[in-house]
């Protein structure tokens, strides 16, 4: 088996089928993959149409958190090189064409693909503006030896030395996993031609869930691998952040792009500082956010 492909999924089936149709029906290429579905919900119940699907091979994890629900897929993996993607995903249909080829001929371990953003029905216009100048840079990113699950690939035996995923995390897992990779001398590259589909959020609310996340994993993290103390992540959250701003508003090029860019910025710094406040005073507890 050349290809594994892991997708976890938390009650979002309707998405997930438009995902397996691209890599059941379209995908290019003359090998062997198999597609392991990776159901994260409490009470595994899942509808009839995937039990019907050719190359599906079906498991669950009823331990809370994506990371935790890709380690399970990993480990009821034949391939040779693991390829993790999201159940709202949708594969360019020679995804796993042009990731062998680049596992062929780059002498590479792992492959952060692009990621590119589309509205969906119904999405708002600001959130999706929003989306696609800031989310998922991973020809910025992926250098700096950070990718993200959306589209990654990996070797399996990599996967095992690197000891997988950070189970313990709710969100920011990908980056732990891909740094730990580089900093282990695994080479990482980015592959402009190994691309997915990834459609913006629809309301600027849901972007602020995500931050939300982030705001748990970067409190965490800074503790965690800094020793630092609540107080002092949450000063730095308020130094970075105002940064980051700045440098994000900057990456649009109309200014109506800008305005809305720095708008919703401003919101997510107010949101994510009143987060981190609450961590530090105990109020909330950033474990308890799941992805």
């Amino acid at each position: 088996m050349l290809f594994s492909i892991i997708i976890p999924t938390y009650k979002d089936w309707d998405r997930l089928k438009l995902c397996l149709d691209s890599l059941i029906d379209a995908q290019k290429g003359d090998f062997d993959y198999e597609i392991i579905v990776v159901d994260n919900a409490q009470h595994h119940a899942p509808p009839e149409f995937i039990k019907s699907l050719s190359k599906i091979i079906l498991v669950h994890e009823p331990k809370p958190g994506s990371y935790s629900a890709r380690n399970t897929g990993a480990s009821n993996a034949s391939g040779k090189y693991l390829a993790f993607t999201d159940s709202d995903c949708i594969p360019d249909e020679n995804w796993l064409v042009n990731a062998k080829t680049c596992f062929d001929t780059e002498n590479c371990d792992l492959i952060g693909g692009r990621i590119d953003i589309f509205k969906e029905d119904m999405g708002g216009e600001w959130a999706y503006i929003y989306e696609k100048n800031i989310a998922f840079p991973q020809s910025q990113n992926v250098p700096k030896g950070k990718a993200v699950t959306a589209n990654l690939f990996v070797k399996n035996m990599v996967f095992k030395q690197v000891d997988g995923f950070d189970s313990s995390l709710k969100s920011g897992g990908d980056w732990d996993f891909s740094t730990r990779a580089v900093e282990n001398g695994y080479k990482l590259i980015y592959a402009e031609e190994v691309a997915v589909s990834h459609p913006a959020r629809k309301r600027i609310r849901d972007i602020l869930k995500k931050q939300k996340r982030f705001a748990a994993w970067g409190y965490l993290k800074a503790k965690r691998r800094f020793g630092y103390s609540g107080i002092r992540v949450l000063a730095g959250n308020l130094y970075h952040e105002i940064i980051r701003i700045f440098k994000t508003t900057g990456k649009a090029s109309r200014l109506k792009e800008k305005t809305i860019i720095f708008i919703i910025s401003s919101e997510i710094y107010l949101f994510k500082s009143f987060y981190q406040l609450l961590f530090v005073l105990r109020l909330v507890n950033p474990k308890k956010i799941r992805e």
